[in-house]
């Protein structure tokens, strides 16, 4: 079976957590637009730069969906220009600055509750996973023991079964609430300069492809380093049984030589996996800061030369584009982690694949009593020849 697809069988008992996740996180990206949105009024009227709206006559919406965000700016700053007409400008900028915090606040809760829930969901799949495997263990049969190492048998259990809560199921909260953030802010970034958002995401390719390439030299240093770890616990394991034999033939350094030469090639392995996981954040960081380099300098000739923008929804654009920059570092991240934690998973799902090998046959008669005596005829002993 597809490892992924074994995932999601586990997965199916807890998807309560995951709904409920998901919709707290679609809460949490639109609290994030309209604290951000709310922040631009504030910033006009610190700069002077709003202007005065006639209130003769309220906004009326056309009923077009082209014409709706229009509609909705004109309808705030109509709103607005009511409260400072009856109470002044400062009344107004504390008024927004409580609504933005209020928003923020909020926010921060749905971010806490839907991140609550993908833990239940993620601790809930990892306990079924490691229960199935054991109770494959109390199954299978003798010959599979003899043919695997005890420790590697530890090790899976154990460390790739851990491998795959940290790699996989970890990275869930961020392959989760990340295209949630990504997908809204882009929406609201379209809405305040369109050109802006299309210069904007000609980097987003590239970002894309080099995450890709460290994400799959990735899986082939992790598999490698987890085999090692079980050949490692095998030694360990061997060791402890066989203590007195080991003492008798004074074996003990040449098992030395065997758990070091096994560390070392554990070490390189995981350093190797390590350098190119922790390669992906600075990669997309960097590329993230030369994108907003590229912005200023595009909205820097647009403002100077032609005045296309106000500069209170310049400071909001870059804000919500260093937003989404977090974003896309902890996906690029979670898909080298999810990368990371495949072989730990391909590793599990050998011993749950595992074929049992005795079947009975279809049409067997049963025994209900024992009457006379067993007899064995041309049974044989025999070593494996290799």
């Amino acid at each position: 079976m597809n490892p992924l697809k074994r995932i999601l069988g586990f997965a199916r008992p807890h998807q309560k957590y995951l709904f409920l996740s998901i919709f707290f996180n679609l809460l949490y990206s639109l609290l994030n637009i309209f604290s951000v949105a709310t922040v631009l009024p504030i910033l006009g009227l610190m700069f002077g730069t709003v202007e005065e709206v006639n209130t003769s006559a309220r906004p009326q919406y056309s009923g077009d969906f082209s014409d709706f965000f229009a509609y909705l700016k004109d309808a705030v700053y109509y709103n607005i220009q009511l409260s400072i007409d009856q109470k002044g400008v400062t009344y107004v900028l504390a008024l927004l600055c409580i609504t933005t915090a209020f928003a923020f606040l909020l926010r921060n809760i749905f971010r806490y509750l839907g991140a609550f829930l993908l833990v239940n969901y993620r601790v809930g799949i990892t306990k079924d996973l490691r229960t199935a495997m054991y109770k494959k263990f109390l199954v299978l049969p003798v010959s599979f023991y003899t043919e695997q190492r005890k420790g590697d048998m530890v090790s899976r259990i154990s460390n790739d079964i851990g491998s795959v809560e940290g790699g996989i199921m970890g990275a869930l909260v961020d392959i989760i609430n990340s295209p949630f953030m990504i997908i809204s802010s882009l929406v609201t970034l379209f809405i305040l300069s369109p050109q802006l958002t299309l210069f904007s995401l000609l980097v987003f390719p590239v970002m894309g492809f080099l995450i890709s390439v460290i994400g799959k030299s990735l899986k082939k240093q992790a598999y490698q380093a987890q085999a090692e770890l079980g050949n490692l616990f095998s030694i360990v394991d061997e060791t402890l049984k066989s203590a007195k034999i080991i003492k008798i033939f004074n074996a003990d350094k040449m098992l030395l030589r065997r758990f070091n030469q096994s560390t070392e090639n554990w070490k390189d392995y995981s350093i190797g996996m390590s350098r190119r996981r922790e390669l992906a954040s600075p990669t997309s960081e960097f590329l993230g800061s030369v994108t907003i380099l590229l912005i200023t300098w595009f909205a820097g000739v647009e403002i100077i030369n032609h005045r296309s923008m106000e500069p209170e929804t310049f400071i909001v654009f870059i804000a919500l584009f260093f937003q989404i920059l977090d974003p896309a570092k902890k996906l690029s991240s979670a898909i080298s982690s999810i990368q990371s934690g495949l072989p730990a998973l391909e590793r599990v799902s050998e011993v749950l694949d595992y074929d049992l090998q005795v079947h009975e046959a279809p049409n067997a008669a049963p025994i209900n009593d024992f009457e006379k005596e067993i007899e064995f005829r041309d049974v044989g002993f025999y070593y494996d020849t290799d």
